[in-house]
Formats: structure tokens, C-alpha cells, sequence
């Protein structure tokens, strides 16, 4: 297992979202690895290891202590939302995609189901999603997309489930600070 502290920095990116997304299920926190061979057997620039993000990271008690909400799991039955970890299936951004702009659409638009009461410009959206980018990868920002997973997969019973539910959750891994911001959110019609 990893050694990991919780980052909960102050960037203008994550407190406009928090403050504008409309859906109570949003996490947007940094986690900050200890040890550099830690980060770097997760470094995603080279390969996507499923189990390891899995199993050392998602798993981890310090992730998932942040989705600290019951869930229903049957009648009069709560659980941790952490509790259990379903399959999870991250793959890099295409190659269109780019990571400031994904997550400047996700403030503009609040998602699949609109879940955002943002009342700026799509370009100041842009400018906030850009600059926190920039902050995060540093050095780096050119190669950004290198360092960014996504996947759309419920691999949390946090996530809401139902046939008009949207669930994503992005992996920044940020090399020069050996951190690994999660944005995950859930909406539903």
C-alpha cells in the first residue's frame, strides 16, 4: 500500500466547482504519495495498470475515507460508501481531448444531466480550468494529457446507479508535487 496524505488546497478551479455543481456527489481532492517509488509505480505516462490503481490506490484507506456517505444496501441496511470497490476501467483521454478543456466543460455545463448552476462564460470556465492545469502540472503542463486517466465506471457504491445516471472520475497525476488529484462526481436525470 501506498504512504498518501490528503492535499486540500485552496486552487479557484476546485472552489468554483465545488461552490456551482448542483449534485451533492462531487470529490475533488488531492493525494500526495511519500515516497517517490510510490509514484512512480503508478506513473500513468507509460502504461495503465488497472490493479495497481485499483488495489493500491482506489483501495486505500486514505481514498476511500474521503467518500464518507451510507449508502442504501438493502431494507433498513446502510453501508460506507467506501466500503466496497467495484470494478474500475481507466483509460488514457483520446487524442482530441484535452484535460483543461474536459474539466472546463464539467464547470460550464455541470456534466451529462446539467448539474451546474456556473452563471460565468464558457471562456472563463476555459481560464479557471486552464490555470489550475497549469498550477498542478507546472513544468509539465505541455505533456498534461500524459498524465491523466478517466473512466465513466460506478467503481464505488458512492456513485449513484440507475439507467439515467452519469458517474466520471478523473486521475491528475501531477509529477513534480507526486500528486494524484481525483475529481469524481455523480448526476442523475
Amino acid at each position: 500500500m501506498y504512504t498518501l496524505s490528503v492535499i486540500d488546497a485552496d486552487f479557484e478551479y476546485i472552489k468554483v466547482l465545488k461552490e456551482n455543481f448542483t449534485s451533492d456527489l462531487i470529490l475533488f481532492c488531492g493525494f500526495q504519495f511519500e515516497r517517490d517509488s510510490d509514484f512512480n509505480s503508478f506513473d500513468l505516462q507509460n502504461r495503465i495498470n488497472q490493479s495497481e490503481i485499483v488495489q493500491n490506490f482506489l483501495c486505500s484507506k486514505i481514498v476511500l475515507n474521503q467518500f464518507q456517505q451510507e449508502v442504501y444496501s438493502g431494507p433498513n441496511r446502510y453501508v460506507s460508501a467506501g466500503a466496497l470497490v467495484l470494478e474500475a476501467d481507466f483509460q488514457k483521454l483520446n487524442d482530441h481531448e484535452m484535460i483543461d478543456d474536459t474539466l472546463a466543460e464539467i464547470l460550464f455545463t455541470g456534466g451529462v444531466h446539467g448539474c451546474t448552476d456556473f452563471q460565468g462564460s464558457c471562456e472563463t470556465a476555459k481560464h479557471l480550468a486552464k490555470a489550475f492545469c497549469q498550477e498542478i502540472f507546472e513544468d509539465d503542463y505541455k505533456n498534461r494529457n500524459n498524465n491523466c486517466l478517466r473512466t465513466f465506471s460506478a467503481w464505488n457504491t458512492w456513485f449513484m446507479d440507475g439507467p439515467y445516471t452519469f458517474r466520471e472520475t478523473l486521475l491528475l497525476n501531477a509529477k513534480k508535487t507526486k500528486t494524484t488529484w481525483l475529481l469524481a462526481y455523480s448526476t442523475s436525470d
